[in-house]
């Protein structure tokens, strides 16, 4: 072991000689540089490090000693911050198969490049394993490529490298009157899916073997609640649209496509986004085009769950239902309480209690995005954004001001230069996928959620990443058997 010292903050620490002449991270100060020996002679305690969740909103590990503790933290490496802390219990999972995991000092090893991951030295306790994960959903196909930066001795940490625009080829909406994929829709949802492997293996490179390819669970939520349709067709047409979509998405990347379920997905999500210290009084909701569905963890089963109407259903819905002479955002708020609430509570909320009594409630998903981006839009820093039930309210009103066009977004004008190019990058993107009226569905099924499950009541937050609290899950469960 070799004595270090951090030159911002003169904290000295014993790593392992093999990390002398590499970039280290001091976790102290956060002071990344060059491990070089000779450090003073302070004689320090190799500790191991528990992996920690955040102290919501901001993020801060927590040392105990613990020897069988695994070291996990938040840091931006070249790329786009991962959730860290957050995901800790999940990323040690992965660390299970990785390799063992031994005791930490105050540095962490950084990978800070691809010519030192090429030469997979067998002396390199970083080395980096990039990992791509491809969504088939309701509302588009999603891509995202992590570095997982796994350490026999470390743990493991992780960088977003690749995550392009949603695009949206209208895989469900072009279903024919049978319930089957149109043909037109299926090929264009395989060509993205195949334009974002082909940019994972040339550019990213990316092994084919570890793209996860996997369809969400909304999409086929509108064709199992179809009345034209009998159970046998509705599931005959699932069927085959299953099978379809397997078989050209094997043709094009010679992966396999998997299918999850609502209670798999929201499963992934709670593991992937809600911190391990607040299990037990924490409910996840996941607000989705396809579907509105969530849970939490229960002492007595691994996961309690339920399932609504998604903001794509529900605008379809009010367009179905309004007034000739009413407007939509007015069939919206008329019609959440025979459409969302009513059921919500009849099938979920009067038998599942716990859904009511959990503390911390965490939303998910893009209309969840769009309301802390309205409503806070300076707050980038950390893992979660904290919200209320009169933010919700406020953004409501918002849209009622010019329900015809996108709302506008002010900033202050001391904003951060950065932080205001990541708000104006957001808000594009938002155009792209939002219509004026899916917003206010989306928001009208926010407001019914809050109602029932006593939002102002609650600690609100919403997940940043959520996209890729899935991914990491995944990930740890195929290859750690979770």
């Amino acid at each position: 072991m070799a004595k270090i010292l951090c030159p911002k903050c003169c904290t000295v620490s014993s790593v392992p000689d093999t990390y002398l002449g590499r970039k280290v991270r001091c976790k102290v100060c956060n002071e990344p540089f060059v491990a070089a020996g000779g450090g003073a002679a302070v004689e320090t305690t190799a500790q191991a490090v528990t992996a920690t969740t955040p102290a919501v909103p901001a993020a801060k590990a927590t040392a105990t000693k613990s020897p069988a503790a695994v070291n996990v933290t938040a840091r931006r490496v070249g790329g786009t911050r991962g959730p860290g802390a957050r995901t800790a219990w999940l990323l040690a999972a992965f660390v299970a198969f990785v390799g063992p995991v031994a005791a930490a000092g105050v540095f962490v090893a950084l990978n800070w490049g691809r010519a030192e991951t090429e030469e997979k030295r067998d002396d390199n306790p970083t080395a980096a394993e990039l990992h791509g994960g491809i969504e088939i959903g309701a509302s588009g196909v999603k891509a995202t490529v992590v570095e997982l930066i796994p350490s026999p001795d470390l743990g493991v940490d992780y960088r977003i490298v690749f995550k392009p625009k949603e695009i949206n080829p209208k895989l469900v909406v072009g279903m024919t009157a049978r319930g089957e994929f149109a043909a037109g829709a299926l090929s264009d949802t395989v060509d993205v899916v195949k334009t974002y492997f082909d940019q994972m293996v040339k550019k990213s490179g990316l092994a084919p073997e570890k793209i996860h390819i996997v369809a969400g669970s909304g999409l086929f939520k509108e064709l199992r609640g179809r009345k034209d349709l009998t159970d046998e067709e509705k599931q005959t047409a699932i069927e085959k649209n299953q099978k379809a979509l397997i078989q050209a998405v094997k043709k094009e990347t010679g992966r396999t496509l998997d299918f999850i379920d609502a209670r798999q997905e929201v499963r992934l999500l709670i593991t992937g986004l809600v911190p391990a210290k607040h299990t037990k009084d924490a409910l996840l909701i996941d607000v989705g085009s396809g579907g509105t569905r969530g849970g939490y963890r229960d002492p007595s089963s691994p996961f309690v769950m339920f399932e609504s109407k998604g903001i794509g259903e529900y605008e379809n819905l009010v367009k179905k239902g309004k007034d000739k002479a009413e407007s939509f955002v007015a069939a919206a708020e008329r019609l959440t309480e025979k459409e969302v609430s009513e059921p919500l509570r009849s099938d979920h909320l009067e038998r599942k209690r716990g859904l009511l009594n959990r503390k911390r409630i965490y939303l998910n998903g893009g209309i969840s995005w769009v309301l802390a981006t309205f409503q806070h839009p300076d707050d980038r820093k950390g893992n979660y954004v904290r919200l209320s039930a009169r933010d919700i309210e406020d953004f409501a009103a918002l849209l009622r001001r010019d329900p015809q066009q996108f709302p506008s977004l002010k900033l202050p004008e001391s904003m951060d230069v950065e932080v205001r190019k990541q708000v104006e990058k957001d808000l594009a993107k938002m155009q792209d996928i939002f219509s004026p009226e899916r917003l206010i569905a989306g928001t009208e099924v926010l407001r019914a959620l809050s109602r029932e499950m006593k939002f102002q009541d609650k600690e609100l937050f919403f997940t940043r990443d959520g996209q890729i609290g899935w991914l990491l899950a995944y990930i740890g469960e195929k290859n750690a058997g979770l």
